[in-house]
């Protein structure tokens, strides 16, 4: 929505159109001043639908995540990433240092011990 610079009915009504299901039969349940404001419709969709995954769940998932033999580096950089940053959405002080972590994390993880 940023990239096309939609006005404020543009971007309710382009999320709207995407939505089907329980997703536009939770937004119904809100005030109308919500599911015309698009921050608060989105708001709404992330606490309905968001990560259900516990902290714990997440850091397992980052901790276990390998390079699968198909998935290119750079793929698999990006998923490792991912998971971190869904881990740090749920608690900001999860990891003390993300950075040397998703570093370490990753250099382990590669299928390619060398590199």
């Amino acid at each position: 929505m940023a990239a096309r610079e939609m006005a404020k009915g543009e971007k309710v009504d382009f999320t709207k159109s995407h939505l089907e299901g329980p997703s536009k039969e939770e937004v119904r349940l809100f005030p109308e001043e919500d599911r015309e404001n698009p921050d608060s419709l989105l708001e709404i969709l992330l606490q309905s639908f968001g990560e259900r995954r516990s902290l714990p769940q997440l850091l397992n998932l980052f901790y276990e995540q390998k390079q699968r033999e198909s998935e290119t580096l750079q793929a698999f950089f990006h998923s490792l990433r991912e998971l971190l940053h869904r881990a740090l959405k749920v608690d900001k002080k999860a990891i003390v240092d993300p950075d040397q972590t998703f570093r370490d994390q990753f250099a382990n993880s590669v299928r390619d011990g060398m590199l």
